[in-house]
């Protein structure tokens, strides 16, 4: 989970409004990202807090596709880790930003990737 810390802080820098980016930065942990099936599993620390974070569940997934171009689901978890495996996956985190920025790169001036239809062209195998 550690290696998963410097693009938790990416991730957190995108969320607003403020007062939400403060309650995930304190309050949860990224536990699990796969980047191929689009999924990730955020761990609150109090279950206090759970309902609260469920309703800006929006504001997170803002920042996901801030940062990453592309819709996630996110799942909310409290308390306990649950048992993750991880998938074997030959493209770390960072491979994939690179190789994102890289086809930005390619981009004709003001224009963006957008929409769903782009992650064929980082993931032409699948």
């Amino acid at each position: 989970m550690k290696e998963l810390n410097p693009l938790w802080a990416k991730i957190l820098n995108n969320i607003k409004p403020p007062s939400t980016q403060a309650l995930f930065r304190e309050m949860a942990e990224l536990i699990q990202l796969n980047i191929p099936s689009k999924t990730a599993i955020i761990n609150l620390k109090y279950p206090t807090i759970f309902l609260l974070a469920k309703k800006k569940k929006d504001n997170i997934k803002q920042a996901f596709f801030y940062l990453f171009g592309m819709d996630f689901k996110l799942t909310l978890t409290c308390g306990q880790i649950p048992n993750i495996t991880n998938d074997s996956d030959d493209l770390t985190e960072e491979a994939f930003l690179n190789k994102l920025q890289q086809i930005r790169q390619q981009l004709p001036p003001n224009q963006t990737l957008i929409g769903k239809g782009w992650f064929n062209i980082l993931f032409p195998e699948r």
